[in-house]
């Protein structure tokens, strides 16, 4: 009976636990969001969050990761302007990829990583430039996380000389894959590479028509997601 109720008490004290974890990564993945929003033209302090449109000041209840958004039926409850479906995506994603470190699938730095990833990610594809302060701030704790340094160096020379040659991939992709070498080996890098470049192909081939410049950290980012689930699965 003691057996019994301990189990109870544990399988509880393991659904909180799990609750918890999944809406602290759907608020970091609420904050990615705001810091894609307001970088590098606004503050991502000040003012406090608020409808982009009718700049309706949110309370609480709409601020809620996933619920409020489902509640509201993705639109603002002041002017009724739809909330554009990423945020939700980037909240499920990033609560999904909390509970899989919570379950020790993840280690700590791939779990940064893909924050960190989904990031730029965004960033690219909304700008279709690379934010190299972000950048910076967000590489430094993965200098103490990884030990690939010589790959690493690597990616910044090949950063530079795109720079300076002006080569055909930007220089915002190698400093990504500079990044990602610090805490994968390189095989698995150059896996990812591969990965990436058919997803871009893949995609240029159902747009045919495309004539604009194309994000390539989105598809780097898809890789070694897709790379990190498979290891998982």
């Amino acid at each position: 009976a003691l057996s019994s109720a301990a189990s109870d008490v544990y399988k509880r004290q393991l659904g909180m636990l799990t609750i918890i974890y999944f809406f602290l990564g759907a608020s970091l993945g609420s904050f990615i969001g705001l810091i894609c929003d307001r970088f590098p033209e606004k503050s991502i302090i000040f003012p406090s969050s608020h409808c982009s449109h009718c700049k309706h000041q949110l309370r609480f209840f709409e601020m809620i990761p996933i619920l409020s958004q489902l509640f509201l039926r993705s639109r603002c409850r002041s002017c009724q302007t739809s909330i554009p479906l990423r945020y939700l995506f980037m909240e499920l994603f990033c609560g999904v990829i909390c509970l899989l470190y919570f379950y020790d699938f993840l280690s700590l730095e791939v779990t940064y990583f893909l924050y960190f990833s989904l990031c730029l990610s965004i960033f690219d594809l909304k700008h279709k430039s690379y934010p190299l302060l972000i950048w910076i701030v967000g590489t430094l704790p993965l200098l103490f996380m990884g030990n690939h340094y010589l790959t690493f160096t690597l990616g910044l020379i090949l950063a530079i000389i795109s720079y300076i040659k002006r080569l055909n991939i930007g220089e915002g992709d190698f400093l990504y894959l500079a990044s990602a070498s610090l805490i994968f080996p390189l095989s698995k890098t150059l896996l990812i590479i591969e990965i990436a470049c058919l997803l871009g192909l893949a995609y240029f081939l159902l747009r045919r028509n495309l004539k604009e410049y194309i994000a390539f950290v989105p598809f780097l980012f898809l890789g070694i997601v897709l790379l990190t689930f498979c290891s998982i699965v």
